[in-house]
């Protein structure tokens, strides 16, 4: 077995970014999407985004053998650096998803008075889109990061930022709901918050698709290429990482949230809505898909390293 340079923190740290990034992209596109019962989500999502990413990357730097001497990548931008690059897309996220986390805290907390200026029409509409955009790059480059390593077959795939990016989303309107439904239930009427499931359960559904499709096209992939990557793919087929692969990721993380997804999609005109909302159940399955993202992280990058680097 090849030696483990990247630890469980570097799982933890892709993980956490792919939650901010997705929760921000759950938020955007309920926001774009202009219907008013969404507006719970819209806020939840900017309220969890600049901090799991935060989080992180304070725990990535004091992993770091200099870890003060992170500020060393911000003193120069390389185009032709992956890290470099990913360096300033996760600098700017943070920063503007902040700002959007400012956009949506309530007016008395407004200590600075900046709301006004910065919640403008315009304005408002150009940092939403950057921060789109910005949540895309961060969710995708943590999967690019890992891809562009020529050495270790099983990363080196196309479809890998695909795969942290279809993640990314569902991690993130997983973490949504966890906060919803952790709510006192007299912060949002009944029927906006069983609207609001729905909205998030038809996009959950959706990236849920891709991700099995892109999962699935990753592993075939990987068997019908090189000998290096046949023999890679071997680890989460009967090899160390089968267990954590299979039951954490594919069952845990995947099968059993779409099960329920597709299960409340369902119309039952003999169940009314309100019984068939359980919170709880909810809970439970958003919880399981949170598990599921940070396996498949974990598996991903000791997969990488236990097949060991391809030597010239």
């Amino acid at each position: 077995m090849d030696t483990i340079s990247w630890n469980y923190v570097i799982a933890f740290y892709l993980f956490a970014a792919g939650v901010s990034a997705g929760a921000l992209i759950a938020s955007l596109i309920a926001d774009f999407s202009g219907n008013k019962r969404y507006e719970r989500i819209v806020k939840i999502g900017a309220y969890i985004a600049p901090f799991p990413l935060n989080i992180g990357t304070f725990a990535l730097i004091f992993d770091l053998e200099r870890p003060l001497s992170f500020w060393r990548l911000f003193t120069r931008f390389e185009a032709s650096s992956v890290m470099s690059i990913g360096a300033w897309i996760l600098l700017l996220f943070s920063f503007v998803s902040l700002i959007i986390f400012y956009m949506h805290v309530p007016d008395r907390y407004d200590v600075l008075n900046l709301k006004p200026r910065i919640s403008n029409g315009a304005l408002s509409r150009i940092i939403k889109i950057g921060g789109f955009i910005l949540a895309f790059a961060t969710a995708t480059y943590t999967g690019v990061l890992l891809s562009v390593l020529v050495a270790r077959p099983f990363w080196n795939t196309s479809l890998l930022p695909m795969v942290f990016l279809f993640s990314a989303v569902i991690d993130g309107i997983a973490a949504i709901i966890l906060v919803m439904y952790s709510l006192p239930r007299h912060t949002l009427p009944l029927e906006d918050l069983i609207s609001s499931k729905y909205f998030l359960g038809k996009l959950d559904l959706a990236f849920l698709g891709l991700l099995w499709v892109s999962l699935l096209f990753l592993t075939a992939g990987l068997y019908q290429t090189t000998e290096h990557a046949n023999n890679a793919v071997v680890v989460i087929m009967g090899g160390p990482l089968t267990w954590a692969f299979w039951l954490g990721v594919i069952v845990i993380g995947m099968l059993l949230p779409l099960i329920y997804g597709v299960y409340e999609m369902l119309p039952s005109p003999s169940i009314p809505e309100v019984k068939r909302h359980k919170p709880l159940l909810a809970l439970l399955v958003s919880s399981s898909v949170l598990i599921g993202g940070s396996m498949l992280r974990y598996v991903v990058v000791y997969a990488g390293q236990i097949t060991g680097p391809i030597l010239q």
